[in-house]
């Protein structure tokens, strides 16, 4: 009966209906306990079968009270043992068995040290009546007990002593069963004295010994055979964290995966695999960069938290694996709701430490720490890089010196340092951070080929380029270079680290030439071949990849050697802005890439690729507008050929504009996040999307098939007038002209409009804005110092962009003619020029020198929502009018206007309390004109919740493009700044009027700012007699409409009220 509760191993866990036995049998016993008298040997012998039949039950409900209530009986029994001293081993062997248990469950060293002391007791006492497998038990759990207080206590006395008594069992060569169990857990304590020490030999001869385990006959039978390969699993990710041989990886993932088939789905035991499984996917990731592996990892903690209870003492450590999981992919995607998550989870985990009274691993606050860095760097709170160096100095408290993780949490602290040193330039910052960073490397001995060496040298070389920042000292830049080299050479080729490495070397080889001067020199040269070597590597994310390119353009720039580097970064753009992350991510990405297109266009006119210019700034330009517009292309022409693929396409593109459109309420600590399943189908949609593009190009004929549109298809958008394209870049600007039925491109230099004029000239405006109190539509208009900033801002425009680019084609001579007789012309503009007023540009008091004296102008954010506007054939089909007139005035009298020219067949009006969402929805979709007489809104986070504001909320452009629009042709947006994008991102187009293009308007009339009630009507009076005479309606007219009404305005008002009558634009063709 004993070697039931004492063979290593355990017993079989019962399955339901047999529970229901144990629970009659436990019933009956402590009806037998009850009636035998207490002291006898008879009540012994049934409380010790009691307690296995507790034991038992504990191993199918997994409730730690029937382990107590074991506990209990057999400290009573001991209490009562000088009647039958024959037994006291027996019972001191159960009592130890127990405890182990409870200190799994609860991590409360009191059990362990209770369980040990039974041991050596039971050991001392009595063995006469006491079988070999009884005391080959005991050894066992003596040096059980003692490896897992060694990883309580960190005494190095534990670990030997575990060591000798496993070893002890495994030399014993035990019969039957025994064996595996005694190697797995020698294994176990191997493992144990690897982590301590770092010795290569010891987790060789741990893996080798838990090898043999699961190999030994009849392994497979014993109920523990999935706690084996679990924990050979385990070892088999800790070898490879050492050596990075990812052999070691894929079997250790191969051993959990086999555990988990035999462990009950809910169990404690397969929350403790998934964790395992979760943390083999996360050092994949870390080696291979493998967006998928880390997702599944998120998604097997979060599964394992599901399962533990509240209390329960793996809890504290699945969160902390979840945390550190977050905060990696925060890393990658830049997503705010991870690194947030991540420091919540970190702070649960040291909460429910603290109430669980388990103790807190070093790592745990190292990772804690490196969280809070992270969110340090990407927000710049600076509370966070505190809390970063306060919990990575708790990190390196508890621990060994010698021990090899402490070099990791003293690296760790290292970098922390650094980067408060990076934002603050605390001297005794950088002096500590290069001090722990060597004092990491000084006790890495042993770690030769541990990955995480060779980032070590890298940080090192990163704390040395700082500090030659702050020192310019030749050796601070040569020790920086020499530590870059180190890393660089330690760190295998297809690590997800070798390329930012190697990016830093580059850019520190460039910095070396610039401080001695000479071209060439030997650091350029090795400067551009990292650079180059850095944009072709597999393993490097899109982001360092896109900056190198960028920094190897740069470092070319004054030659023609920049252009293929331009090339290099303008194909990357698409990755760094990647369709499978969030929109917000997607638009934060773009802000982070600088001017690098402005810059890469401007070096292709410096060398007269006219061509290439046009195509860059096309490519560069209104990214996600275009990735909208992809997955919404047509795919006829490829199901012809290959129908399965372009249904699949079309579905793809369903689903991610369907979770862009809805993302999930859900919430995680009160806040709303996205939900974790529908933001890994989203990637990995994207992904697909990724894929079956390429496979698609495959096909002969479609080898273009959703590329960047080259200049010989672009220049194809000029039909009714000039293009002109007007790069703005740092030093100068140029304009790109193309002409209707030429493929010839044109340059117009405009040295006198560089980046900084164009902003100094939309400060200037906000400022004459702000002063006439312009917010709202409905304003009042207040000149108080507003002509003189308006003028001044005017008259820049026209000497530095409108007059040369009119000169140029010839425009110079002002002509009495009637509007639609005037030249037309659409400016397609970039940077800060995109917020600038050039329809109205001029010196004004001065006859012919204002820009409506010689031409009628439009705006388009890219040449491609020309083209695609130019394929829209379906036949008109009515107006639908919008408007809020309880909230605004004038709206009645403005519809009247509009009202009184359109047949009343063709006219639906939606006011007040009938504009509701659905409503306007559903007559949008009928309709081919639009006229918003309402207020709008703007979300520069996500373009695509901007909206109109009706009776029951808001209607977003992503609703509204939700349904097919295929009659959409001309939109009239009456309220307020509908053209009107963000500073942050001026190359994006992130106002309404743009995104009603995107979703199928091809011609819209918005304003730039507020305009006034009692304007409103009679614009809108004039643009339609135009659009609509001859009973003939012809959204081709609205540029000469709106021009024709704003001169009749102009005229009324008065020329110099600037602000009443520039705002209204023509936006498309």
């Amino acid at each position: 009966m004993f070697s039931r509760l004492f063979r290593p191993g355990g017993t079989t866990v019962p399955k339901p209906t047999e529970v229901s036995s144990i629970k009659q049998d436990q019933a009956e016993l402590e009806k037998r306990i009850s009636l035998a008298e207490k002291g006898s040997r008879v009540h012994l012998l049934l409380v010790l079968e009691h307690c296995v039949s507790l034991y038992q039950r504990f191993q199918a409900l997994e409730q730690l009270s029937d382990v107590d209530k074991a506990v209990q009986q057999l400290e009573d029994l001991l209490g009562d043992i000088h009647r039958h001293r024959e037994y006291e081993a027996a019972i001191l062997s159960h009592l130890s068995l127990a405890c182990i248990l409870l200190f799994e469950g609860r991590r409360q060293v009191r059990y362990i040290d209770r369980a040990i002391s039974c041991c050596d007791k039971a050991l001392a006492s009595d063995l006469s009546r006491t079988g070999p497998i009884e005391i080959f038990s005991m050894v066992f759990h003596l040096g059980v007990g003692y490896n897992m207080r060694f990883g309580h206590s960190k005494d190095d006395r534990d670990l030997t002593l575990a060591i000798h008594y496993l070893n002890v069992c495994v030399l014993s060569k035990p019969s039957g069963d025994l064996m595996p169990s005694a190697l797995n857990e020698a294994g176990l304590a191997l493992l144990s004295r690897f982590e301590r020490f770092g010795e290569q030999v010891d987790i060789d001869g741990a893996i080798a010994l838990q090898k043999k385990s699961i190999s030994s006959p009849g392994a497979e039978n014993n109920d523990a055979f999935h706690k084996w390969l679990g924990n050979l699993g385990k070892s088999m990710r800790t070898r490879f964290e050492r050596t990075g041989d990812p052999n070691d990886l894929e079997q250790g993932i191969y051993y959990v995966r086999r555990s988990m088939k035999l462990i009950p789905k809910d169990s404690i035991m397969m929350a403790i695999r998934l964790n395992e499984l979760g943390a083999l996917l996360c050092c994949r990731f870390e080696h291979s960069g493998r967006l998928p592996d880390l997702d599944h990892a998120i998604g097997y903690y979060r599964k394992a938290l599901e399962i533990v209870l509240a209390e329960h003492p793996e809890k504290p450590r699945i969160l902390g694996s979840l945390a550190y999981a977050l905060f990696k992919r925060f890393q990658l995607l830049k997503e705010r709701h991870d690194i947030d998550e991540s420091i919540r989870l970190h702070e649960q985990f040291f909460d429910l430490s603290v109430f669980l009274r388990i103790s807190i691993p070093a790592g745990n606050y190292s990772n804690a720490g490196l969280s809070f860095m992270e969110r340090h760097s990407s927000f710049g709170r600076n509370d966070d890089i505190e809390r970063a160096i306060e919990q990575l100095r708790e990190a390196v408290k508890p621990i060994h010196p010698d021990e090899p993780m402490s070099s990791r949490y003293v690296n760790n602290l290292g970098t922390a340092l650094l980067q408060r040193f990076h934002w603050e330039k605390r001297p005794e910052d950088i002096d500590e951070a290069i001090s722990c960073l060597r004092q990491a490397l000084s006790t890495s001995s042993g770690l030769e080929g541990d990955a995480h060496v060779a980032g070590w040298l890298g940080n090192l070389g990163n704390a040395y380029r700082n500090r030659y920042a702050q020192s310019n000292k030749g050796e601070d830049l040569d020790s920086s270079i020499d530590y870059y080299q180190q890393s660089l050479r330690r760190i295998p080729q297809g690590h997800i680290f070798h390329a930012g490495i190697q990016y830093s070397l580059a850019e520190m080889h460039g910095i070396r030439h610039s401080a001695t001067g000479g071209w060439p020199s030997q650091d350029a040269f090795i400067c551009i071949s990292h650079f180059r070597e850095v944009t072709k590597t597999i393993s490097g994310s899109p982001g360092v990849r896109f900056q190198a390119a960028c920094g190897w353009a740069r470092f070319c720039r004054p030659t023609p050697l920049s252009l293929e580097p331009y090339q290099i970064a303008i194909d990357l753009l698409p990755q760094v802005v990647w369709l499978g992350t969030s929109i917000e991510r997607r638009y934060k990405n773009i802000s982070s890439t600088g001017d690098i297109v402005n810059d890469a266009a401007g070096a292709a006119i410096e060398f007269g690729h006219y061509d290439l210019a046009l195509e860059w700034l096309e490519a560069g330009r209104s990214i996600i507008w275009n990735q909208t517009l992809q997955l919404r292309t047509p795919l006829d022409d490829l199901a012809t050929v290959q129908p399965k693929l372009a249904a699949r396409l079309k579905e793809i593109a369903r689903f991610i504009e369907v979770a862009s459109e809805n993302p999930s309420n859900s919430r995680l600590f009160g806040e709303p996040l996205p939900s974790e399943k529908q933001s890994q189908m989203h990637r990995r949609m994207a992904e697909e999307w990724d894929e079956r593009v390429k496979q698609a190009r495959l096909v002969p004929g479609f080898e273009g098939f959703m590329r960047h549109k080259k200049a010989n298809e672009l220049v194809r958008a000029c039909k009714s007038g000039p293009i002109i394209v007007i790069n703005v870049q740092t030093s100068r600007s140029d304009a790109l002209i193309v002409l209707p039925g030429s493929n010839e491109i044109q340059r117009v230099a405009l040295p006198g409009m560089t980046n900084e004029t164009a902003k100094a000239a939309h400060a200037q405006l906000i400022r004459s804005l702000q002063r006439g109190g312009v917010r709202s539509r409905g304003f009042t208009n207040r000149r108080t110092n507003l002509e003189p900033g308006m003028k001044s801002m005017l008259a820049t425009l026209w000497v530095n962009v409108v007059a040369p680019i009119l000169e140029a084609l010839g425009y110079n001579e002002t002509k009495a003619v009637p509007p639609e007789e005037m030249p037309h012309v659409t400016w397609c503009t970039t940077g800060y020029l995109s917020f600038l007023p050039l329809h109205a540009a001029g010196i004004y008091g001065q006859p012919g020198r204002r820009v409506f004296d010689y031409v009628v102008s439009s705006y388009v954010p890219t040449l491609g929502l020309l083209l695609g506007a130019s394929q829209n054939t379906e036949p008109p089909r009515g107006m639908t009018f919008i408007g809020q007139s309880d909230s605004l005035p004038k709206v009645l009298e403005e519809m009247r206007s509009i009202k009184k020219q359109v047949p009343s067949e063709q006219f639906i009006c939606l006011d007040n309390k009938d504009a509701t969402i659905e409503a306007v929805r559903g007559a949008m979709r009928e309709s081919s004109w639009v006229h918003l007489a309402c207020h709008a809104r703007q979300d520069t986070q996500d373009p695509r919740r901007s909206g109109f504001i009706l009776h029951d909320g808001t209607l977003e452009l992503a609703a509204i493009a939700s349904r097919s629009l295929k009659y959409a042709d001309f939109a009239f947006l009456s309220a307020c700044q509908t053209a009107t994008g963000d500073e942050s991102m001026p190359e994006e187009a992130a106002h309404l009027a743009a995104g009603m293009m995107i979703i199928g308007y091809s011609s819209v009339i918005a304003t730039m700012w507020s305009i006034q009630d009692d304007h409103a009507p009679m614009v809108a009076d004039r643009v339609y007699a135009y659009m609509l005479k001859d009973e003939k309606p012809n959204s081709r007219r609205a540029a000469v409409a709106l021009y024709g009404a704003v001169k009749i305005l102009r005229e009324t008002i008065g020329e110099d009220e600037y602000v009443s009558w520039i705002p209204y634009v023509h936006i498309g063709v």
